[in-house]
């Protein structure tokens, strides 16, 4: 029963705009969100930031929260997880007690996706930022979504070039053999509907080609050639390995369990995905890295001096 009293949304407004501002005076926060504009189309939800724009929280009035609070918050669709020291029957009484006379809104369902095209050639934005003494870059591609065939190779691929040790083969070539980088590792964002692979680095301003070239080498690399049987091996580890440690909290498993069911994973999710990640193959790493990233086509978004 939210009341939304103008004297609580009046400095949040100022909060959340003054946050605006720190992210429009960040090189790595505006090479984000350029990279994400120049990736996904007109319309598309991803597209857009959720923190929104200076001028939309300018503009939100109290009835447009409300509005929007009425129409769309409710339990219809609702998740809730719950991990702890309490058995299911106490769980399910405190919901009833908590929740139990809502009623709310009916919910507003899945968004219309307009359909993505992979970049024909290199789609570069570049986006000036006098003063700034470093250029931050995101190159990347479209992807998959959580729910993909594809999700699991495409992942241990993306552990490979940015994630593994000290951020990957992106890290060691970029950043430590050639030290052109402050800071260079890759991640798969695999959502409800859509996602997308990219490669991150923090550079100096003179060394911008250079490490865009060495990011598209790695690229190259990972699709002409089989990862090997020591990455596969340390990959493998790497994955099943991380589980267990979030298990070992109340909030991680909840975690757990809510992106179980928002995903529909299934509830041999765990089982199912050890026995994915112990057969993988180093082919299958390759087949989906060939299918989704490719050295001579992709979105390149710059911001810097």
């Amino acid at each position: 029963n939210p009341s939304f009293a103008s004297e609580e949304i009046e400095p949040l407004r100022g909060e959340i705009l003054t946050r605006l501002r720190e992210r429009d005076n960040n090189t790595r926060s505006v090479a984000e969100r350029r990279f994400l504009e120049a990736l996904f189309p007109q319309g598309h939800p991803y597209r857009r930031d959720p923190a929104g724009s200076p001028e939309s929280i300018a503009a939100m009035s109290r009835e447009d929260i409300t509005g929007f609070y009425e129409s769309a918050y409710g339990p219809a669709g609702m998740i809730l997880a719950i991990a702890g020291d309490l058995s299911f029957d106490r769980a399910r009484q405190a919901v009833s007690r908590v929740f139990g006379s809502w009623r709310g809104g009916p919910g507003r369902g899945a968004p219309a996706i307009p359909p993505g095209a992979r970049p024909r050639g290199i789609v570069r934005t570049a986006t000036p930022m006098p003063g700034k003494t470093q250029t931050d870059i995101v190159l990347g591609v479209p992807a998959v979504s959580r729910k993909a065939e594809d999700y699991y190779p495409l992942d241990f691929a993306n552990l490979v070039l940015g994630r593994l040790g000290l951020m990957g083969r992106l890290g060691k070539n970029v950043r430590d053999e050639k030290g052109m980088a402050y800071y260079a590792y890759s991640g798969l964002s695999a959502w409800l509907w859509d996602g997308f692979w990219a490669a991150y680095a923090g550079i100096n301003p003179a060394n911008t080609e250079r490490a865009v070239a060495s990011i598209a080498e790695e690229i190259e690399r990972i699709v002409r050639e089989p990862i090997t049987e020591e990455e596969l091996e340390d990959g493998i580890r790497n994955q099943i390995g991380s589980v267990p440690l979030k298990l070992e909290t109340n909030e991680g498993l909840a975690s757990l369990l809510h992106d179980i069911e928002y995903y529909n994973l299934g509830a041999d999710y765990l089982d199912k995905r050890r026995d994915i990640l112990t057969g993988m193959t180093p082919e299958a790493v390759l087949s989906a890295a060939r299918r989704y990233l490719d050295p001579a086509n992709y979105v390149l978004s710059v911001a810097g001096p």
